[in-house]
C-alpha cells in the first residue's frame, strides 16, 4: 500500500496541536506520494480524527463510511462512523480497509496494509522478524467486536 521510495521521515504527521484529520483532502500531497493508487481509493476524503481529549490525552474519531480497525494492545477493534471517541495511547494503530474479500483490514485481495501507528516522538513502532528474516508489524489479535 505504501511505496518503497517514499523515506519514513515523509510518511510522519507529528504536529498534532488540538487535533488532527486525517484523509485525502487535509494530507493530499503526502497520500498521493506514499500510497499505491489501489491503497488510495480506500482512503476517505476525511477518513478519522485524532482529537485532544480530556486530561492532555488523545482519541480516535471515526469519520468514514470505509471500515477501519483500532489496535490496543493486541486487540483488534472494528471502528464506526458515529460511534464515541476512542482513547488512544502510544503502541496503538489504526488501520485502513484496503478491499479485502472478506472484509479484514490484510486479507485476500486486499491492496497492501495500510495503517498509522502512535507513538510518542522518536520512539519506532514495534516489529517482529519473519521465519525469512523479513520483519513486520506485530499480528493483530481479532476481537469479538470487530466480527
Amino acid at each position: 500500500a505504501v511505496k518503497e521510495s517514499v523515506p519514513d521521515e515523509r510518511r510522519l504527521l507529528s504536529d498534532l496541536g488540538g487535533g488532527l484529520t486525517i484523509g485525502r483532502a487535509r494530507q493530499w500531497q503526502l497520500h498521493d506520494e506514499a500510497l499505491t493508487l489501489d491503497a488510495l481509493a480506500w482512503v476517505s476524503r476525511e477518513h478519522f480524527r485524532v482529537e485532544l481529549g480530556p486530561g492532555g490525552s488523545y482519541c480516535l474519531v471515526h469519520l468514514s463510511s470505509n471500515p477501519a480497525w483500532l489496535l490496543k494492545g493486541g486487540e483488534l477493534t472494528a471502528l464506526r462512523r458515529g460511534q464515541p471517541p476512542l482513547p488512544l495511547a502510544a503502541g496503538d494503530a489504526i488501520l485502513l480497509y484496503t478491499g479485502a474479500s472478506d472484509g479484514t483490514p490484510d486479507g485476500p485481495d486486499c491492496k497492501g496494509t495500510l495503517l498509522w501507528h502512535c507513538r510518542t516522538p522518536g520512539a519506532q513502532p514495534a516489529r517482529v522478524e519473519e521465519a525469512d528474516g523479513s520483519e513486520a508489524v506485530a499480528s493483530p489479535r481479532r476481537s469479538p467486536a470487530s466480527a
